[in-house]
């Protein structure tokens, strides 16, 4: 039997609800951080949408298997890192729905992926996943992508709470906390006038 036809191309507002669906299930196996964030509403994801229309350098992709859409990928060209000057293409949100899983459309968005780079001039491809997911780890190692960092997010209350914690008590530990404490206070001075300078 020959293989279903692939096609990817840029999304449209007739994919939303598909869309939706996608993000939410991506959106679904972050694990613990994850709770108590509301997953993307279709308003958001259309916001999205025509954002990445108007922006020349993102591509928000969708592979369509008989009409059906089968898989989604974000594309931005930006910076590798915030301390590099090499630009990359980045991957983001590469999702295959289920039942269209090992029939080559994840292949098929990441040569789209490849294509986008070479069209940006971009010296790496780089693709943000979670690592808890190990067959989209798997899938991604298969075709050389290598580990570079792990991003880590915590709520802020959470962190803020942390910090300012008792942690078992001690002269050290009120002074960290005296310390950490200062270091919240902290504000970015507020803009001068044009033409002004600051004191000092």
């Amino acid at each position: 039997m020959a293989r279903a036809v692939i096609s990817v191309r840029e999304a449209r507002s007739a994919d939303l609800p598909e869309l939706a669906e996608s993000w939410a299930r991506v959106h679904g196996v972050l694990g613990p951080w994850s709770r108590g964030l509301p997953g993307p509403t279709a308003e958001e994801l259309a916001v999205v949408l025509r954002q990445a229309q108007a922006t020349p350098d993102t591509r928000f992709l969708v592979a369509s298997v008989g009409g059906a859409i089968a898989g989604m990928a974000y594309l931005t060209y930006r910076p590798l890192s915030p301390l590099h000057g090499v630009r990359a293409a980045h991957v983001d949100y590469m999702y295959v729905r289920d039942g269209f899983r090992r029939g080559g459309v994840g292949r098929a968005l990441l040569a789209a992926a490849a294509s986008y780079a070479e069209e940006c001039g971009a010296a790496q491809v780089a693709v943000n996943i979670h690592p808890g997911l190990r067959d989209a780890n798997r899938f991604f190692a298969r075709w050389g992508f290598a580990a570079v960092s792990v991003r880590r997010a915590v709520p802020t209350p959470v962190l803020r709470r942390m910090l300012l914690g008792d942690g078992g008590g001690g002269r050290g530990t009120s002074r960290r906390r005296e310390a950490a404490r200062r270091v919240l206070q902290l504000r970015r001075p507020a803009p001068l006038p044009e033409g002004a300078e600051r004191a000092g």
